[in-house]
């Protein structure tokens, strides 16, 4: 960095220590520690308290985590079993899906029976087959957006 000042040196490249803001001072300061004042004793209570908790809840948080992470695992085996895999599993995938929507319609009337038998059967479809669903799902939105334009 070049000085400014109006010396001989003023076309001197200075070296980072050369600069007097990193000159060493003269006095020598005496660091005397304050007693912590009342807000800050009660910060640190509070956050100890916190971390404390936080460790007290460690173990569980670890738990719950592993589970999800074993479920999001065995979840994606079984979809991708369900999408790459034979007819079969597929076709018991998709009735399943019906008769349990049949099975939570059971107290309702007729319409609540089949609609909700219609939407499990849907659902299992879309999931088994996912890339057709988008695709017919494309096709009728076309269909009834030139139906209406």
């Amino acid at each position: 960095m070049a000085s400014k000042t109006g010396d001989s040196d003023s076309g001197r490249i200075m070296k980072i220590s050369e600069l007097p803001i990193y000159e060493k001072p003269e006095v020598k300061v005496k660091l005397i520690p304050e007693p912590p004042c009342a807000y800050r004793e009660g910060i640190s209570q509070v956050r100890s308290s916190i971390w404390s908790y936080l460790d007290s809840i460690q173990d569980t948080t670890d738990k719950v985590k592993e589970k999800y992470d074993t479920g999001k695992a065995h979840t994606m085996a079984t979809l991708d079993y369900l999408q790459e895999g034979d007819v079969r599993p597929k076709v018991v995938f998709i009735g399943a899906s019906g008769l349990a929507g049949l099975a939570l319609g059971y107290r309702g009337g007729v319409f609540r029976r089949t609609f909700l038998s219609l939407f499990g059967i849907t659902a299992a479809t879309a999931i088994v087959y996912p890339h057709e669903a988008v695709d017919l799902t494309k096709k009728q939105y076309q269909k009834i957006k030139d139906k209406f334009n």
